[in-house]
Parts: structure tokens; sequence; C-alpha cells
């Protein structure tokens, strides 16, 4: 604090110094679609399988007649993106509530996001330093999924991370 040119000194103990209520005392809002996250308590409905898009759309519309907020789409192992982008685009013309779809690979967020209002990285790929790397720097929301052997301060390191890359909508 005494060395010229030192304007402050951030005494911020965590390893996840942009995720920190230190840093950060007010919860984030982040924009999906036409719901607010972190305005209050909410109500996601999902599919962990591809079906057809009409079983999508229906089990998409029913969740909004219960009162869900958003609609998220898990990808199966061998779910190839050739596959789910025609799916997507379909439901996306079909169902009303905000969509989120799971990316993979770095390669695959442009085009998962043309057809969605955020993306989730699953509990299986929050290690993944390319995805991560690109997520940073997508153009959209990330939804981070925290899985049982995820600690909550590695979910917050990994948010950290994103933080850091320019994506404030985590």
């Amino acid at each position: 604090e005494s060395m010229p040119g030192v304007e402050e000194v951030d005494r911020t103990t965590r390893p996840y110094r942009l995720a920190s209520r230190e840093v950060r005392p007010m919860s984030s809002r982040v924009r999906l679609g036409s719901l607010t996250v972190g305005d209050g308590c909410f109500v996601g409905a999902g599919a962990a399988r591809l079906y057809p898009t009409g079983e999508l759309a229906a089990l998409a519309n029913a969740a909004e007649g219960a009162g869900a907020g958003l609609f998220w789409l898990a990808r199966p192992q061998g779910a190839e993106l050739g596959l789910v982008l025609p799916l997507l685009a379909e439901l996306r013309r079909q169902c009303r509530l905000p969509l989120l779809v799971e990316a993979w690979g770095p390669d695959e967020l442009d085009p998962l996001g043309l057809y969605s209002d955020g993306l989730i990285v699953g509990p299986d790929h929050l290690h993944s330093y390319p995805l991560l790397r690109a997520a940073s720097r997508a153009r959209c929301p990330v939804v981070l999924c925290r899985g049982a052997s995820t600690s909550i301060e590695e979910w917050l390191i990994v948010a950290d991370r994103v933080l850091q890359g320019g994506n404030f909508e985590v």
C-alpha cells in the first residue's frame, strides 16, 4: 500500500476472486430469454435424452403449463452436434420457454448459441479448459452444472475462470 503508483490493495482471500461475495456482494442476474435468473426462485424442466422434436415440444409446453420458467436439453453420450442442431431449431420454433442446451466442446458454442438462450457446461465437462476458455468468450449466458463429486469451491473456481475471460453472464 505504501509503494508509489499503488492505488489499492485487494485482500481477497478466496481462490475464486471474481465469483466471491467479497468482491461482488450482490447476487448476479442473468437474462435467459424472458427469464431473469437471480431474481428469486424459478423451476426449470428438461430432458436428458433426445426424443423426437414433437415429444420434446410437448414436454416443454407441459412444463410451461406446470409453471416451469425454462427448458433445458442435456445431451446423452453419442449425440452428435449434427443430430442436435436441427432438433433445436424445430424445438425453438415450437417452444415458448427459454431454451438451454449442453455443450461438449469449444467448437460447439457458436452453433448451439444460435438456437438457444444459454449454454450448459455439465459436470463431466467442468474441467475441460478449452471448453471453459471458449465459454468465457461466448456471447450468451453459461450455466455451470455442479455434479455430486464437485465441491462448491471447485464449482466457484470454474465460474471464476469463465468470469476472468470476460463472460459475466454465468
